[in-house]
């Protein structure tokens, strides 16, 4: 919901960047490429666990 939403908001090249649960990195990932983001990334925390993940919103546009 949050990445389809987000689309509404974000300028082509526009970042979307949402904290997560420990286990949620992969879900996540998979659902912004889904929704027809690029540049994927999930980042650890401090103690290393799965915490945020980052993607880049191409536009309506873009080749998925």
């Amino acid at each position: 919901l949050l990445g389809a939403q987000a689309q509404q908001y974000l300028k082509p090249r526009g970042r979307l960047i949402v904290e997560i649960g420990f286990d949620q990195g992969e879900p996540v990932q998979e659902i912004f490429h889904d929704g027809g983001f690029t540049e994927i990334q999930c980042l650890p925390d401090m103690e290393g666990r799965a915490r945020v993940v980052s993607a880049v919103w191409q536009g309506d546009n873009a080749a998925v």
